[in-house]
């Protein structure tokens, strides 16, 4: 330090030396990257928030394209699926209405040739006393056997509406 009479000691100080800042701030980036821009010049004062410097982005944008399709896809898949399972339950529904409609269908059957089955017996009695014709006897043996016919269409009927139902199902 060199010291300077009273006179000139309005013109200031001499010193040899360095400055150094009060304050330092330490930069980190979320991501890496190669940086492409620098907004700032060293010392600047900057504030929160500011962008320092840009970052490549064509790596991140193509990352960014990928995932969104991805997210795409996943949605489609998703929606196929959700549209399937609709599909089957509704299938499903069907089937069980059918099963059920066979199942009714066989009952009343059932019931039809018990009818025919108790009309040709009669008929058969009534026939061996003579109190009712051949042609008689012959239209309730036809009755019954269509009935019968009637009754093993129906227990198919029921059986195939059971396995599309089981189909159905999956099992």
């Amino acid at each position: 330090v060199e010291r300077r009479h009273p006179a000139s000691a309005a013109s200031g100080l001499a010193a040899n030396g360095h400055v150094v800042a009060a304050r330092r701030a330490d930069l980190a980036a979320d991501i890496t990257g190669r940086i492409v821009e620098i907004l700032v010049e060293e010392g600047s004062f900057v504030e929160e928030g500011q962008v320092l410097v840009r970052i490549a982005s064509k790596d991140y944008a193509a990352a960014l394209a990928r995932a969104e399709a991805e997210v795409t896809r996943a949605r489609a898949t998703h929606l196929g699926l959700a549209h399937r399972l609709v599909s089957r339950k509704l299938l499903l529904q069907q089937r069980e209405a059918d099963q059920r409609a066979a199942a009714e269908a066989l009952s009343a059957v059932g019931a039809d040739l018990e009818q025919a089955r108790l009309d040709y017996e009669r008929t058969q009695e009534l026939t061996a006393t003579g109190s009712a014709s051949q042609s008689e006897l012959d239209r309730t043996r036809t009755t019954n056997a269509r009935a019968a016919a009637s009754l093993r269409q129906s227990r198919e009927l029921l059986s195939a509406a059971g396995a599309a139902e089981a189909a159905a199902r999956g099992e």
